[in-house]
């Protein structure tokens, strides 16, 4: 092995070492060596350590270049302790000295093999690493026997902890934590907190991990200071507590087996490190992690971070199932106002799958409607304005009924404008008839409206329907999620809305092929549409069905 200095752009200097073979140098997370720089390519270059002891540089094709003492190369090149490397804003020097490994070593035919011990079933190194199965915890056992986790009294003869090391106190707060703790960040936060001031460690974070599986830090502390996620963190060691399903505890990662070829170790130069899993019985919640200088965490420290982790855990699935909850009933109330009961479910089961709140679009064809109110806007200048909001609330709710009563959706109000959209996301053989016999009933019981509370405004409904495909699901956040549809079927809808004559109703093509049977529609010849190349062929639907329709709701 060689050392290898890695000095960053902003000037800090790490070290690593160089193992023999081939180290892959590049942006990506499975290159040995990760330098996370938008200046450097996914797979940058390749540094080798021969078995005489040279080092080859090599290029792999990078955008910007490998550079050896400012000159870029082109071909395979030797390097030695004088020569710099240059990628992206990294420099790297390689050192003289060979290293050894400072760990035991144990002769083996002509192989020298670093002794290992077997702890729990698991063959990690002697010298580095100790790993524990959570549910051996010895912590947790006397917790059960409190009754903090459920069960009964003490067992006879069960050992008691000695007074400096016993951590009940701890759980007391963690149980008032469980109890008072206003959010899941807060939780978190405090839960944090108190590992680093209880272990002395420099850093710390916790980590969640998503459906997919990816770990996300969600508190994160250094030096006693909050700093967002800007912490050491290795995500194979994260991975390895996971997956083992029990504690990890390094005393010094750099020369751990399974941990000290990792860059994210050796870059960030990690030494004590002590993570711990979230586990609960729905499984993996994530991660504690904690790091200090050389020289390990106590037996005490690690079994008392495991019971933390898994009272965590716990408050963790009801925290997240509280706010899926809460997140649920926001939306169920958000979307009521403009989509049918069963559209509502729909989105819900929907978010609830996902296992959060979050966009969801899906390709669908789709029918189109654009129901707007002619005269508003010249009107708006003259009513008063609470005879303004009486008649655009009137004009909303006529619409909206007929939208529900026939299984659509009110994708949105735009002023005097209704959008609503038929078969999405529940799709029916007979959506786009659906939607022309919506446009029928809204103008004729708009023009009733107009007969009966405004008979003196010179008001009047015109309609654009058209058929195709669209993008439609849920965008937005959870702060404000909506259900909408996009694509090139919705502007020509819009266009033709905007096209048509005062109590008319003029639809697509694809529209019309799908209705003629049915109502009496008559060609109004090629129109222009802005945002289109091309012209539309419009066709206007004179009045009621000329034959029933098929049976559907509300017919």
């Amino acid at each position: 092995m060689r050392p290898i200095d890695i000095r960053s752009p902003d000037g800090e200097t790490l070290r690593r070492e160089l193992l023999p073979g081939r180290t892959l140098v590049g942006r990506l997370h499975d290159c040995d060596l990760v330098l996370a720089q938008k200046q450097v390519s996914r797979r940058h270059a390749a540094i080798t350590l021969r078995d005489d002891g040279a080092v080859i540089v090599e290029d792999l094709g990078s955008q910007n270049g490998t550079y050896v003492n400012g000159r870029r190369i082109a071909a395979p090149t030797e390097v030695g302790p004088e020569d710099s490397i240059q990628i992206g804003d990294f420099t790297l020097r390689v050192g003289a000295e060979r290293l050894q490994p400072d760990l035991p070593w144990q002769e083996s035919g002509d192989l020298r093999l670093p002794q290992v011990a077997l702890v729990d079933g698991a063959q990690v190194s002697a010298g580095g690493v100790n790993q524990e199965v959570i549910t051996d915890n010895p912590i947790l056992g006397r917790l059960r026997a409190l009754g903090a986790l459920g069960g009964g009294p003490p067992a006879a003869g069960e050992a008691e902890l000695a007074p400096g090391d016993d951590p009940l106190a701890l759980f007391l707060r963690i149980s008032d934590l469980l109890a008072t703790a206003p959010s899941l960040q807060h939780f978190l936060d405090q839960v944090l907190g108190l590992l680093m001031a209880l272990t002395r460690s420099e850093a710390g974070a916790i980590v969640l991990e998503d459906p997919e599986g990816q770990v996300t830090p969600m508190a994160a502390c250094t030096s006693g200071r909050r700093e967002g996620t800007e912490v050491p963190l290795s995500r194979s060691i994260v991975r390895a507590a996971i997956e083992a399903r029990g504690v990890v505890a390094t005393h010094d990662a750099t020369h751990d087996a399974r941990f000290g070829a990792r860059e994210s170790v050796n870059l960030q130069n990690l030494r004590s490190v002590l993570c711990a899993p979230l586990f609960t019985e729905a499984g993996a919640a994530g991660a504690v992690y904690l790091t200090r200088p050389p020289g390990g965490y106590t037996e005490t420290e690690q079994e008392t971070v495991a019971a933390i982790a898994h009272l965590s855990a716990m408050q963790i699935e009801r925290a997240r199932l509280r706010e899926r909850t809460q997140q649920q009933e926001q939306l169920r109330r958000a979307l009521s106002r403009f989509h049918a009961p069963e559209v509502v479910e729909r989105v819900i089961a929907q978010q609830a799958a996902q296992g959060e709140v979050r966009s969801h679009l899906e390709e669908a064809v789709a029918t189109v409607l654009f129901a707007d109110m002619v005269g508003f806007t010249a009107l708006a200048e003259a009513l008063p304005p609470e005879r303004l909001g009486a008649l655009l609330n009137d004009f909303y709710r006529t619409l909206t009924k007929v939208v529900f009563d026939l299984g659509g959706t009110v994708d949105k109000y735009i002023g005097d404008c209704v959008m609503a959209l038929f078969g999405v996301p529940i799709s029916r053989p007979d959506d786009t008839l659906r939607a022309v016999d919506a446009a029928v009933r809204m103008r004729r019981r708009f023009e009733a409206l107009c007969e009966t509370r405004y008979p003196d405004l010179p008001l009047a409904l015109r309609i654009g329907i058209n058929t195709g495909s669209v993008v439609a699901g849920t965008v937005g956040s959870e702060l404000r999620l909506e259900y909408t549809a996009l694509g090139d079927a919705v502007n020509v809808a819009q266009r033709l809305e905007a096209a048509a004559d005062p109590g008319q109703i003029l639809v697509g093509p694809e529209t019309y092929e799908a209705v003629k049977d049915y109502f009496d529609v008559r060609p109004m010849g090629a129109m222009k549409v802005r945002g289109r190349r091309g012209s539309v062929e419009a066709y206007a639907v004179q009045d009621a069905p000329d034959r029933p329709l098929p049976t559907h709701p509300g017919t």
